[in-house]
């Protein structure tokens, strides 16, 4: 019984931690993004 308590909350711990992680990525990503539209940005105005 202790087990069918403690395996869903372990996949749901896994899915969330997953899906944390993805959001950190593309947030990574979405910042690399802007940093460099910037850098290119104020090498046009140069």
């Amino acid at each position: 019984m202790a087990l069918g308590i403690k395996t869903p909350s372990i996949i749901n711990y896994i899915s969330k931690g997953n899906a944390f992680r993805r959001e950190i990525s593309e947030y990574k990503i979405v910042k690399c993004a802007i940093t460099i539209k910037i850098y290119i940005g104020v090498l046009n105005k140069v």
